[in-house]
């Protein structure tokens, strides 16, 4: 198993450093993520969640400040980056929708269809969780792993977890945007038979699960967002949670590093406390593209 899909997860890390906005900040976030991250223990991992929004605000990605689209970009890269991190052992990968690395059966079964117009949500990434049978000499040695990736999800789609995550820096503005995309994607049956969700024969009806997940650095100050406040009630009942990269707030947002546990590993057939653990050690050597 782990042949195949850390090799799928090698990909996604490595593409998110080709970013260079990304790329630029990185060696400041390293340090700080490296002293909240001292002992390579789970529970810190899971506590770094609670700490992503100081690490990312540290470098001045402010909604007043001429970097606003670049900060959201790197912002997505960030919360990509720490649920990889997060999953090394699972059977969950999170990439970003770009071309060579995005399965084009993902993105067709998320496709949604008004007429003969066509529109995919703003997925700024999404999880992949793989299940099924496979051989890791045959999965695992391709060059191609996007191609291999996409046969093999082919003859496994009802097997696989599809779960968007929308990043974005900025909640009150945002927020209609993940619920009405969630409420879309819930839909059964629609009355409108010119409306359809997928497309050549791949929809996220058919998969084994889909969900939908918001994950935010709020500009406001985090006092003015409670369980009243429009914007959170917005996105209350979105399928896969609310997330942010502070600590866990009742009613309001949970910490990202809590989104793991809830959404990809719910159904995993093994320890993945156990198997992250001891993973965990190999951040020198296996897992050095992670860059820490």
């Amino acid at each position: 198993m782990n042949d195949f899909i850390e090799n799928y997860r090698k990909l996604a890390v490595n593409n998110l450093f080709s970013v260079n906005s990304f790329a630029n900040v990185w060696p400041e976030w390293r340090k700080q993520i490296n002293s909240k991250f001292k002992n390579r223990t789970i529970d810190e991992l899971t506590s770094l969640g609670s700490q992503l929004g100081e690490i990312f605000k540290s470098t001045g990605n402010e909604r007043n400040q001429s970097t606003v689209s670049s900060g959201g970009k790197i912002w997505e890269n960030l919360i990509c980056w720490y649920l990889n991190l997060c999953s090394i052992g699972s059977r969950t990968v999170i990439v970003r929708p770009v071309n060579g690395i995005l399965p084009s059966i993902i993105r067709d079964a998320i496709t949604v269809n008004y007429g003969s117009f066509i529109s995919n949500t703003e997925a700024d990434i999404i999880a992949i969780t793989f299940y099924g049978d496979y051989d890791d000499h045959y999965f695992g040695n391709g060059e191609n792993i996007i191609g291999i990736v996409n046969d093999f999800i082919n003859y496994n789609f009802d097997n696989i977890e599809i779960n968007i995550i929308q990043c974005k820096t900025n909640w009150n503005d945002n927020a209609q945007i993940p619920m009405l995309w969630d409420m879309i994607y819930k839909v059964k049956h629609f009355e409108n038979s010119n409306i359809t969700i997928g497309r050549n024969n791949f929809s996220i009806k058919d998969c084994k699960k889909f969900s939908y997940s918001f994950v935010t650095v709020p500009t406001v100050k985090l006092d003015k967002l409670n369980l009243n406040s429009v914007a959170v009630k917005r996105v209350s009942n979105l399928s896969g949670g609310v997330y942010w990269g502070y600590e866990t707030k009742s009613g309001v947002a949970q910490s990202v590093g809590e989104l793991p546990a809830r959404v990809f590993f719910s159904n995993q057939n093994f320890n993945v406390r156990k198997v992250l653990s001891e993973e965990l050690k190999c951040l020198d050597e296996k897992y050095s593209y992670f860059s820490i």
